[in-house]
């Protein structure tokens, strides 16, 4: 059995304002990739080629790696050109932790827009439907974590203390004094 190694093509893509996107893909036709750049631009897909004038550009091969090294490689070609590329000008860690802040606030905006829609609501029901059993694993992993039983002894605690209190209170409050319809 050979195990053969899957290998990707590195290019380029440059406009006819000198603007640079550096890619990779698996497919063996070169034009082939670049009419999907084209096609999603066209449809408004996001895509840092899309600032380019695709129209007028032109698609060039820097180099074959394996799959392995794609995101390495692709990261060497933007930082040496000078490409348009947003996110490839940083390594996966980097990437990761500096946007954890900003998809956590475009979560937030896009919940906002979308939480009081019945397609979002039947979106989310669907999603915890497909994935309960994951829901439940990861439910019970982060119940088993020592540090995180505390916290909800903690939580159930206080609750108790409080809701005590409120009924400590409201007792007092409907304890008046009998009046005469008590004594029948």
């Amino acid at each position: 059995m050979t195990t053969e190694k899957k290998t990707v093509k590195i290019y380029l893509i440059e406009d006819i304002n000198d603007l640079r996107y550096v890619g990779s893909t698996n497919q063996f036709y070169l034009n082939s990739r670049f009419s999907q750049h084209k096609y999603h631009k066209k449809i408004g897909h996001t895509c840092s080629s899309s600032k380019l004038n695709l129209h007028n550009s032109t698609i060039t091969e820097l180099e074959i790696c394996e799959e392995n090294e794609r995101q390495e490689r692709e990261r060497y070609w933007v930082k040496k050109l000078g490409c348009v590329n947003e996110h490839l000008q940083l390594s996966v860690e980097e990437l990761n932790e500096g946007n954890k802040e900003r998809a956590r606030a475009k979560s937030a905006r896009y919940y906002e827009k979308h939480k009081n829609t019945k397609e979002y609501r039947d979106k989310t029901k669907q999603y915890y439907k497909d994935n309960k059993e994951y829901f439940k694993e990861y439910s019970k992993k982060y119940r088993s974590d020592p540090d995180v039983k505390w916290k909800m002894d903690q939580y159930s605690k206080e609750y108790r203390e409080k809701k005590k209190e409120i009924n400590d209170n409201s007792s007092i409050t409907n304890n008046k004094s009998p009046g005469i319809a008590s004594y029948f």
